[in-house]
């Protein structure tokens, strides 16, 4: 789950079909922002402006909506041709080429491009080489945590549906943030600096869900949750992510 930004809603507003029947009821419209210190609650509405419209969304439903939009408007343009079930290898960018695999064939070929867009996340081959085309591009994710686990779990009833917020104060050296999600629900993302592991409560190392669910039920203040069981099962039966 992440926010789809203001440049991002102009750009598909352009196209006021694409916005309209296929991308706006994809994402959760945010209404209220609250940051929750401890069991301190601060926040207020985001919706000073009724025509600012400002949604968390699964960035997997976007490029499929706008896929789908594609698909349905150009499917009978013969500059159109879908290549899904491939993986894309490797970007030639001074030939303005791209290399791709056929997963089900593992046929390969290359195929030309005039305008290259990603959209396959943090480690992607087009960014990849967007960064080793242009060699003074950088990006600073100091503020942001590095190590961290993330849940999607029931929303709270008392909870407001279109709210998000930011989780402060909750476990020793932790930051963290719940983003509303479709279905009733809403994703809860907590995280550590690299360097603070060893300060870490040991309950949220432990591989028992038991443990786990039992300190977080006690130490979680900001409000309480429907199953503190089902957290605490997602959050052992995964790895520690990494910000790239």
């Amino acid at each position: 789950m992440l926010g789809l930004a203001d440049h991002g809603m102009d750009a598909i507003k352009t196209l006021p079909d694409l916005y309209e029947n296929y991308v706006k009821g994809e994402g959760i419209r945010v209404k209220k922002f609250n940051m929750y210190l401890g069991k301190k609650k601060f926040g207020g509405s985001t919706d000073s402006d009724e025509t600012v419209e400002n949604f968390i969304v699964d960035r997997n439903f976007i490029v499929a909506a706008l896929a789908k939009y594609v698909k349905e408007t150009h499917a009978k343009n013969e500059n159109y041709t879908p290549l899904y079930n491939t993986k894309c290898l490797y970007v030639d960018s001074e030939n303005k080429r791209m290399l791709i695999r056929d997963v089900k064939s593992n046929v390969e070929q290359y195929i030309p491009y005039d305008l290259l867009i990603g959209a396959d996340g943090v480690r992607s081959t087009v960014r990849e080489t967007m960064i080793k085309s242009h060699p003074d591009f950088a990006c600073s994710i100091s503020d942001i945590f590095n190590d961290f686990k993330s849940t999607h779990v029931k929303m709270p009833e008392h909870l407001d549906t279109n709210s998000m917020c930011l989780l402060v104060n909750q476990f020793d050296n932790f930051t963290g943030i719940g983003l509303p999600e479709s279905g009733g629900m809403i994703n809860i993302s907590f995280g550590h600096s690299r360097n603070n592991w060893d300060k870490i409560p040991e309950e949220l190392k432990s591989s028992d869900y038991k443990v786990v669910s039992d300190y977080v039920r006690k130490e979680f203040k900001a409000f309480e949750m429907v199953d503190y069981d089902d957290f605490a099962k997602q959050w052992v039966a995964q790895r520690w992510n990494q910000t790239g």
